[in-house]
């Protein structure tokens, strides 16, 4: 046998072994979603859009396959930002008013790229769409929406098994539609 006989080759697979874990560990995570075109979604989430964790009221069906990715509070306007999947910039567009109109809101024409709704009981609501610039048929994401709500709508009517969204500060310009700044 050769000189420190086979500690040293213990040690050496061990190493290897501990850092291939920490690697492949850190590799996995990541602290925020990456908002490129790239970026394949969390998954089987359960939509906070409607139902009783979030905001709108349960007559309203998204039928599009989206991520809520932040949020923010602009005076009494309550505003996500997601991502959603597949469809065209005009689709989706078509498909979220549908939603909206489908569940008792009354469209209320655009203004500033925000297309704007109410519904008695509820209040007003608007949304905006931006396409990614990188995105191709084939990408999962294809853009992002902000969805401006009443501030009161901010309060789950459950908070169990609610998918908690990241907080952040809003935009300088652009904010909401609805909302004074506070």
């Amino acid at each position: 046998m050769t000189r420190g006989g086979r500690r040293p080759l213990r040690r050496a697979c061990a190493l290897a072994a501990t850092v291939t874990g920490v690697v492949a560990s850190v590799a996995g995570t990541s602290s925020c979603a990456d908002l490129s075109a790239g970026y394949q979604g969390p998954a089987a989430l359960d939509p906070p859009l409607a139902g009783p964790c979030w905001p709108l009221p349960d007559a309203v069906t998204v039928d599009v396959g989206y991520q809520v990715m932040q949020q923010y509070v602009v005076g009494d306007r309550w505003v996500l930002v997601a991502q959603w999947d597949r469809l065209s910039p005009d689709d989706f567009t078509a498909s979220l008013t549908e939603s909206l109109v489908d569940g008792g809101f009354t469209p209320r024409g655009a203004e500033d790229g925000w297309h704007r709704f109410e519904a008695p009981g509820y209040g007003a609501v608007a949304f905006d769409v931006t396409a990614l610039e990188d995105a191709t048929p084939e990408t999962l994401v294809q853009g992002t929406f902000r969805l401006d709500l009443p501030r009161d709508a901010a309060r789950p009517r459950t908070t169990a098994g609610c998918t908690p969204i990241q907080k952040v500060d809003p935009p300088a310009e652009g904010a909401t539609v609805m909302g004074e700044a506070s």
